[in-house]
């Protein structure tokens, strides 16, 4: 809920509910905005195909994005706000340990 249409997700190992280590593979469209969020534990994320742009903060500004390519990784801090967008059709691979909880606009 509150993220637009057309982004998919596949669970690749554990539980994200449960409390031990769990592995996704999100895939944007082009041009895919993922809003403002942020979440409880840290996040892990490598971009597998497409560029990532991530930026941290509770204001969507383009001027604070970061471009994240093929095989780049980043961390994100728990609690930290953050937000992103796909320029291309986008897999990037998140990990971390659970749960995972997603809640969108700043702590």
């Amino acid at each position: 809920p509150g993220f637009p249409a057309g982004a998919k997700r596949a669970v690749l190992h554990g539980n994200p509910a449960g409390t031990g280590d769990y592995v996704l593979r999100l895939q944007f469209p082009d041009g895919f905005q993922v809003p403002v969020h942020w979440h409880a534990k840290a996040e892990h994320v490598t971009v597998l195909s497409g560029t990532f742009n991530i930026g941290m903060g509770g204001n969507p500004d383009p001027s604070l994005l970061r471009t994240y390519n093929v095989g780049d990784f980043a961390y994100l801090p728990p609690r930290s706000p953050h937000f992103a967008t796909a320029r291309g059709v986008t897999t990037v691979q998140l990990h971390g340990i659970g749960p995972f909880q997603l809640n969108l606009g700043t702590p």
